[in-house]
């Protein structure tokens, strides 16, 4: 993912340093327009002496694309005209008002802006002006490739054109109209999962990188493989992992690999191998002293151990859980973990430990605002009160729910 960030990045950063083209169509799919949009900005905090905006609404119409562009802008304005004023320096000028009037077209209108836009760069000087269009969606796309084609160089560059770069996001297609115009380039994005999967994969394989970022690349991949139903093509990934972080000496590896196993496991249903790669990864998980990694191999032995109905079991995981959970400051965490020691000692036929377990879990969850977790551990206590007969407090537990609920 790093690898695709970085070319990216560079593919933006050689448009808006080379001088040859004025427009760049992006494509990508939807998912990744913000994707696009934060490299964009984090290029901006690069360029001190580039001026960038940047614009992600929706495209349905030219009209309501322009006026929601002119909107921002006028909100963009007003910002760094008060801060040009509380430095004690004059403000920008105004916007034109001809650029105000909605009776315009709105293609004039939004070449006006750019044109103003422009023209708050010092003369005489190397600054440019990064103007992008990153639509998250295209409605009427024909009409919007009518917009996008007017900022194409037909005739030659023009004097307006000097110090602009024009970055417009477009949805990926085969052959793009635009990509014989002059002075256009084409940068095609793609984060999805085959190209993230495609890229690892090249790190795996290249040997100039250091072993431990292909490891991790190989880690990734497992992870991937897992996520996509590909089980044994996981645990093959794993088993390499967990022989050079064995042979390396590294524990949280050791223990964070083996409990990929378990989980890969545990996804078929194999409870038996579940369990034995989750308490295998106990001992090094322990060694590593890193207490995150033992909070994660606990919960899963913890859950598995209330799936598998063996709730004497799971209440002790929970149990080691919540302090874990503790010593990290995990708040989350040990919410939920005293929760599920709650259902696991209520399975048991022992309500009284069941609503003390799932009352401290709501003073938490109360005391540092946390409504989602608070109301699974209300609704336990409604039902363990009306088992109870306790009609005040399922009164006042309904309440709070309602009060949870509005908020």
């Amino acid at each position: 993912m790093r690898r695709l960030f970085e070319r990216l990045r560079r593919s933006l950063d050689d448009f808006t340093e080379q001088r040859d083209d004025l427009l760049a169509v992006v494509t990508c799919s939807e998912d990744d327009t913000a994707i696009v949009l934060k490299v964009l900005r984090d290029l901006e905090q690069s360029k001190a002496s580039d001026l960038f905006l940047l614009f992600g609404h929706r495209f349905e119409n030219p009209r309501a694309f322009v006026a929601e562009t002119l909107r921002q802008m006028g909100e963009q304005y007003e910002a760094a005209s008060a801060a040009l004023v509380q430095r004690g320096k004059s403000p920008l000028p105004g916007l034109p008002a001809s650029l105000l009037d909605d009776s315009r077209p709105p293609i004039e209108r939004l070449h006006g802006v750019i044109a103003y836009a422009r023209s708050l760069l010092p003369t005489g000087s190397s600054h440019r002006l990064v103007w992008a269009m990153v639509p998250e969606t295209i409605s009427d796309r024909a009409e919007y490739l009518r917009m996008v084609s007017t900022f194409v160089p037909w005739q030659g560059p023009q004097e307006w054109m000097k110090g602009l770069r024009v970055l417009f996001r477009d949805v990926v297609s085969p052959q793009h109209p635009l990509l014989q115009g002059p002075r256009v380039r084409m940068l095609k994005v793609d984060m999805g999962p085959a190209a993230i999967q495609a890229s690892r994969e090249r790190q795996v394989e290249d040997e100039s990188l250091p072993l431990e970022e292909r490891m991790q690349a190989l880690l990734n991949l497992a992870i991937l493989d897992y996520a996509h139903g590909r089980p044994m093509e996981a645990i093959a990934k794993y088993k390499l992992l967990l022989g050079h972080y064995q042979q390396s000496g590294n524990t949280p590896m050791q223990a964070l690999v083996m409990h990929g196993i378990g989980d890969v496991f545990q996804r078929a249903g194999a409870h038996e191998q579940a369990q034995h790669w989750y308490e295998c990864a106990i001992l090094p998980a322990a060694q590593s002293k890193a207490p995150f990694v033992l909070a994660i191999v606990v919960r899963s032995l913890g859950d598995l151990a209330f799936v598998r109905k063996r709730y004497a079991e799971a209440e002790q995981y929970f149990h080691q859980l919540d302090r874990l959970a503790s010593s990290l400051g995990d708040a989350e965490s040990k919410a939920r973990a005293l929760e599920y020691r709650g259902l696991s000692q209520e399975r048991q036929g022992d309500l009284i430990r069941a609503i003390r377990s799932w009352e401290d879990a709501a003073t938490l969850c109360r005391s540092i605002h946390m409504p989602l977790c608070l109301r699974p551990c209300l609704e336990h206590l409604r039902r363990a009160y009306q088992k109870l007969n306790l009609k005040d407090r399922v009164k006042a537990i309904e309440s709070e729910l309602a009060q949870v609920a509005a908020a």
